[in-house]
């Protein structure tokens, strides 16, 4: 679990500068609270100057993802022609975030990183009820997916892996080892493991499952007595088709609650290769997928006190080289019980922006590299896919405090790099490179710009307070298309 860091800074972020598209000048003017990025943005002052346009059917939002060297915000065309014609109107009036408009699709031919089908399941597990949570689980599994009025099931779907939030059958917010003791396994055995095998074998994909993981380690002596040694994680694991453990990573970044009865886990173990067959046949080839696991807080500054640009999850995503990150959640919204009924079946877009902010250097990187950011040749597109798989609900907090709310939104996204399209003559078209920092004047002819396009696309996103399968499969095309832009210097 985790949320925004200790007594921010709350402030209002508002933006109000013109936006020049298709020689069409448009004034954005949002009000959107960022307490915990705008508390550290302005305390840093040292992000490079990007924007964001979000465009999503019904509903615009802005992403920040960096300011001036004043700390003052910027705003940048996108590239896209076709995220144009989602994000404006085309009759020039003032954009309105439940603007609809038709929502632009991007089909990305990805030939040298496998695609796969992925699955989460955000639900409300209640404190301490495992038997409860496990029917529960198992009936939204069922038909958790709502397409076309219709709910469908993992059956139909036919994920290759499912991940499950923190903790995600004996519930998050135990005040005391004492507490959480009763609900402590073993790596491989209890009532978490049990659920994750059986739920492999049934659906015939990876399952990662959150828990409370006890380790017994030695005896040692006390008043002339040997007693067992024990150590306790905020672990997850991992297990195949045939419900064999593949892997058993531990929480590394310990939130508040955590620090009353966990140890921190070893960093080593936040990668693995998992291999995936290329077809449903039991002995067709198989390809493995670099992995990075990470855990709620993980993804935050080491304990809050780090600076915000240290970057310590996603730079280890760099260096592994991942294709797959994988994230089990319990995060908090900051938001009360008022203001989440009011989102009425949306996502809680403040958080999702955050968990954007924490990846800030692969999309940083990627929009600076003048050659395939993964240091090849190939023409295809290139793509690091990352899942947030949180809870929703609220759950009982300590005596004499309010209960703790969760920002579910989990959703399954990518940030992706592919060589920019050249025009009939050869250059790359003026649409790609950008048209400047909000200023009337023309930037498409930048010669710095990047040869490769730089996108995020999201194929699908849970509401805050909703229960169900978050899906993607890659090989299709997204729900959501990000356009970032690089600042003019």
């Amino acid at each position: 679990m985790t949320g925004p860091p200790p007594n921010p800074t709350a402030g209002v972020l508002s933006l109000a500068k013109p936006i020049r598209t298709n020689n069409i000048t448009y004034r954005l003017s949002f009000n959107r609270r960022y307490p915990s990025v705008c508390y550290y943005l302005h305390k840093t002052k040292k992000l490079p100057v990007y924007f964001v346009i979000i465009a999503i059917p019904k509903q615009i939002y802005s992403l920040l993802t960096g300011f001036g060297q004043q700390g003052r915000p910027f705003v940048f065309t996108i590239r896209s022609p076709a995220i144009h014609s989602a994000a404006f109107s085309t009759q020039r009036r003032r954009p309105s975030k439940y603007h609809s408009a038709p929502f632009p699709v991007l089909r990305i031919d990805d030939q040298q990183h496998r695609e796969m089908r992925i699955a989460t399941l955000q639900f409300a597990p209640k404190l301490g009820d495992i038997e409860g949570n496990i029917r529960r689980a198992n009936e939204l599994l069922q038909n958790g997916k709502v397409l076309g009025g219709v709910g469908i099931g993992i059956d139909v779907l036919k994920p290759e892996i499912l991940i499950l939030p923190e903790l995600a059958l004996t519930g998050y917010n135990f005040p005391s080892l004492e507490a959480i003791k009763p609900y402590l396994e073993s790596a491989g055995k209890g009532p978490s493991a049990t659920w994750a095998r059986n739920t492999a074998r049934r659906y015939q994909c990876k399952v990662c499952v959150g828990y409370p993981e006890v380790e017994e380690a030695g005896t040692s002596q006390v008043d002339g007595s040997n007693s067992q040694q024990e150590t306790y994680y905020n672990s997850l694991l991992v297990v195949d088709e045939n419900g064999e453990v593949l892997h058993n990573y531990r929480k590394t970044f310990l939130y508040y609650t955590d620090e009353t009865w966990a140890a921190e886990g070893d960093v080593k173990r936040g990668f693995r290769e998992l291999t995936f067959r290329n077809s449903q046949k039991q002995n067709s080839p198989s390809t493995n997928v670099a992995t990075s696991f990470g855990i709620c807080m993980d993804i935050n500054p080491y304990k809050f006190q780090t600076p915000f640009t240290a970057w310590e999850f996603a730079n280890r995503v760099l260096d592994s080289k991942s294709q797959l990150v994988v994230l089990s959640m319990a995060w908090l919204t900051s938001l009360g019980r008022e203001e989440l009924d009011a989102l009425a079946g949306e996502p809680e877009m403040d958080t999702f922006n955050y968990w954007i902010q924490r990846f800030w250097p692969l999309i940083k990187k990627r929009l600076r590299h003048e050659v395939n950011f993964d240091g090849d040749d190939a023409e295809s597109g290139k793509k690091t896919v990352i899942v947030f798989a949180n809870r929703a609900g609220e759950e009982p907090g300590p005596e004499g405090t309010n209960p703790v709310l969760y920002a579910g939104t989990s959703a399954i996204i990518a940030v992706t790099q592919r060589p920019r399209c050249p025009s009939a003559d050869g250059e790359t078209s003026a649409a790609d490179k950008g048209s400047g920092n909000g200023s009337d004047e023309d930037e498409s002819g930048d010669k710095d710009a990047s040869p490769f396009d730089v996108k995020i696309l999201c194929w699908d996103m849970m509401a805050a307070t909703a229960e169900g399968i978050c899906f993607a499969d890659t090989t299709m095309d997204p729900k959501m298309v990000f356009g970032l832009v690089k600042a003019s210097r």
